[in-house]
């Protein structure tokens, strides 16, 4: 029933995933509006759109995790082994998606359109270009935070003055 795809961004010590974690998370879910997510997911926002939308953060014991929902699907984020920096697309219903496919009409015919997605043995390839789309698409987006600890070494090597 349920779909994920796992993105998983691989550091070589845990020290540089640590270093940046913290501020990713903390500037995320203050960063992360409807719309963002919308994106995310391959959707747009509409406003007469009724299913659930927002973001969650949790403190485990294993570390903390950032969840953003839309209806059925959501994108996650959480460090993994403190080594491993994980984006995970989940579904629990695979018609949330649509692609561009022939559907077939009660009376025969058939149209290529775009439409939901069916679930089935055939849609796996499509659905592993959404799936990854979607984690692609988070990853350019949290890219793009600044990194505010690099500034503040390079001010701490500028030399004092001393009176």
């Amino acid at each position: 029933m349920q779909t994920q795809y796992a993105t998983d961004i691989v550091f070589s010590r845990k020290e540089y995933l640590q270093t940046m974690y913290g501020t990713l998370t903390r500037t995320v879910i203050h960063t992360v509006k409807p719309q963002n997510i919308a994106t995310f997911l391959g959707e747009k926002l509409h406003g007469n759109y009724q299913g659930e939308l927002g973001n969650n953060f949790h403190t485990r014991i294993e570390g903390t995790s950032i969840k953003h929902t839309m209806g059925n699907a959501s994108i996650k984020m959480y460090d993994k082994f403190c080594l491993i920096l994980r984006i995970e697309t989940t579904t629990n219903d695979v018609s949330f998606f649509k692609h561009y496919r022939n559907v077939e009409h009660r009376d025969g015919t058939t149209e290529a359109k775009v439409a939901h997605m069916k679930k089935g043995i055939y849609s796996l390839v499509r659905l592993q270009r959404v799936l990854s789309l979607a984690s692609h698409s988070y990853l350019l987006f949290i890219s793009t935070i600044d990194d505010k600890r690099v500034g503040r070494e390079s001010l701490n090597k500028i030399p004092k003055n001393v009176i």
